[in-house]
This record gives structure tokens, sequence and C-alpha cells, in this order.
């Protein structure tokens, strides 16, 4: 795991993933050689992982790609409370 920044970023070789030490799960990845950096944040929803794209490396900062994982944690997050809740009322 490393901080992300610009330079790491850039650095990708394909078919690397760099993880961030700020944010669990938050990550970059570079698929092919001459392919883009994507920003992705692996989860797990309803017990199966998930990873979600979250945009490219150019259109979305570092920064507002985090506060993008971030919030879609949170929306997860919610959703699993919200089922807990339900199943609470229906025992």
């Amino acid at each position: 795991m490393i901080v992300m920044t610009n330079k790491t970023i850039k650095a990708l070789q394909a078919g690397q993933i760099a993880w961030d030490k700020e944010v669990a799960g938050f990550g970059a990845r570079k698929q092919t050689a001459a392919g883009k950096v994507s920003f992705i944040i692996k989860t797990r929803v309803d017990g199966k992982q998930r990873v979600f794209t979250l945009g490219k490396f150019g259109i979305l900062t570092i920064e507002a790609a985090r506060n993008q994982a971030l919030e879609l944690l949170r929306e997860i997050q919610q959703r699993k409370f919200a089922k807990i809740k339900e199943k609470e009322k229906t025992a």
C-alpha cells in the first residue's frame, strides 16, 4: 500500500494496482500497456466481493476519486444497516 501521488500512478505498469494507504479498498489500476489508469474501489456487497470503477485518472484527481470512494463505501454501509434494521422489524 502506498500514499497515491500523480507520480506513482503514472509509473504503473500493465496489470498493476496501486492500493491507497488512506482508504481501504481504494486503488488505481492499469489493465493494459496502452490503457489508461482507472480508479477503483474493492469491497464486499451482500457477502460478495465487488470491484467498482470510479473513473479515469486525468479526468478525476486522486482526491476527487478518494472522496467518491468514501461516498460509495458510506452508501454501501448505510444499505447494510438498513437491511439489518428491516430484518429486525420482521423478526
